[in-house]
């Protein structure tokens, strides 16, 4: 009995975890959608900052990789200068675009 409980238990934490990294997946791929870094409008101007500083302090780009910015940023796809990502995606000191959340445990 002790064990079925025990095995509910994991199925159901196991399915709310699932979850909750798509309820946060989601949002973070729309937001990067609307990266605007041309943008005049304060709430552009606020949504730029946050991702530039995330990136910065977490040492990541993009939600699941770097390819998100083109995937889901038009400015990003087909972009004229020839940028893939913001540039705080970049590690400065190795002019390399920095490792994502995701894949650094995988290292």
């Amino acid at each position: 009995m002790a064990l079925l409980l025990a095995l509910v238990l994991t199925g159901v934490i196991l399915a709310f975890v699932g979850d909750l990294e798509e309820k946060i997946r989601s949002p973070l791929l729309d937001s990067l959608e609307k990266y605007d870094p041309d943008s005049n409008n304060n709430a552009d101007e606020a949504l730029v900052n946050a991702w530039d500083d995330f990136q910065l302090e977490y040492e990541c780009c993009g939600v699941d990789s770097y390819r998100d910015w083109q995937k889901y940023n038009d400015f990003y796809d087909d972009n004229p200068l020839g940028w893939k990502v913001p540039e705080s995606c970049c590690d400065p000191s190795q002019n390399e675009v920095r490792i994502p959340i995701s894949n650094k445990s995988s290292l």
